[in-house]
């Protein structure tokens, strides 16, 4: 379903922006021997730390940590996309909230296909509504979205111009844990390793699929991707699919493969033996490979990885350590190049040697 704008959503907007700084604190550095404190000792000598705590329930404590590392980085970005604007608009000789306002076009034209397009694609969304009146008020919210598009692109342009120097200190995200192994693209001295938990049959991992080919393109020998399994319950299919691609792995044909069941619209048992066909995979070996229980542990090893690092939902990655639940393509992007271009000098997750296939 399509987001709707209104004028008032608009100037909402503007509102949040120019007021967030007096709503938004620091985060203060947490000690670096916080892990190791004793929170009880026990008969003189049984000393308890937070760290062995923490190692009770792990995917808890990283869940309640994501979702703290989340807000401050939110925070982060709105105070230094406000410091940025504040700068320009003192450049200018101009309040913020008047510099703010001036970013706002007086007005976008409209083209009549547009309203006539969006009028035969949703108009009924409006309920019982006499024609020429639905063709007003779509096009009233049109307006508003193309305003609202101008207004973000012209802070996101603002915001690049900044000498911004991003450095993460104080308690964020600990990187996850995740076993080395699995199948990657690029090179084991990358900056950037981005871990992918995926399901073979999930609609949202076909797009982020799309999105990582983009990525690996654009940075090159700066980024590895490396790919885990995790088929959700609620995708029939999904466990099979994920095994024949570890099949299909084993004659050297992994992403190939991969690439064939991500580019079809519904997966089933005589398509995973199809797709390994076209391949040119020796079949015979293929469905032997199906059957080992050997393959299912791979799947059911990626699956415990999935857990220890409190993965719930797919598609999830973890940049460098740090987890995104399917992240858009220019947010993802923007973190990876924070990730190489050295901006990112505050503490990182772990970084892993994971992958035994490169292409």
């Amino acid at each position: 379903m399509k987001t709707r704008y209104s004028l008032a959503i608009l100037f909402s907007l503007l509102s949040m922006i120019s007021g967030v700084s007096a709503q938004l604190k620091t985060p203060m550095s947490e000690k670096q021997d916080q892990g190791g404190t004793a929170m009880a000792v026990v008969n003189g000598t049984h000393k308890i730390t937070m760290t062995d705590v923490d190692s009770l329930f792990p995917s808890d404590v990283r869940s309640v940590t994501e979702r703290l590392e989340s807000l401050r980085a939110s925070g982060l970005e709105a105070l230094i996309r406000r410091a940025a604007l504040s700068d320009e608009a003192q450049r200018r000789g101009m309040s913020l909230d008047a510099f703010l306002e001036s970013l706002v076009p007086e007005k976008v034209e409209i083209d009549r296909t547009d309203v006539e397009r969006e009028y035969l694609e949703s108009g009924r969304s409006l309920g019982i509504v006499d024609e020429a009146e639905a063709r007003v008020l779509l096009r009233i919210q049109i307006e508003a979205q193309r305003k609202v598009a101008a207004f973000r692109s012209s802070i996101a342009e603002f915001r690049k111009r900044a000498e911004i120097r991003v450095i993460r200190s104080g308690g964020w995200q600990p990187g996850a844990v995740i076993s080395q192994g699995g199948h990657s693209l690029g090179s084991s001295d990358a900056i950037a390793v981005l871990t992918v938990f995926t399901d073979l049959e999930c609609p949202y991992c076909k797009r982020a699929h799309d999105v990582i080919q983009r990525l690996v393109k654009e940075f090159g020998g700066d980024l590895r991707v490396v790919y885990k399994h995790f088929p959700l319950s609620i995708h029939r299919n999904a466990f099979a699919a994920a095994a024949a691609a570890e099949c299909a792995g084993r004659q050297n044909k992994f992403w190939p493969y991969l690439d064939l069941l991500f580019s079809t619209t519904e997966l089933n048992e005589s398509l995973l033996r199809n797709q390994a066909e076209i391949l040119g995979l020796d079949l015979n070996t293929f469905d032997e490979c199906r059957k080992s229980s050997e393959v299912t542990e791979v799947v059911l090893g990626d699956m415990k990885d999935a857990r220890q690092a409190a993965v719930d939902s797919t598609p999830s990655m973890f940049l460098n350590g740090r987890m995104f639940r399917n992240p858009s393509y220019e947010s993802l992007k923007g973190e990876i190049e924070l990730e190489t271009s050295g901006q990112r000098t505050g503490p990182r997750g772990t970084r892993t040697r994971n992958g035994e296939q490169i292409r």
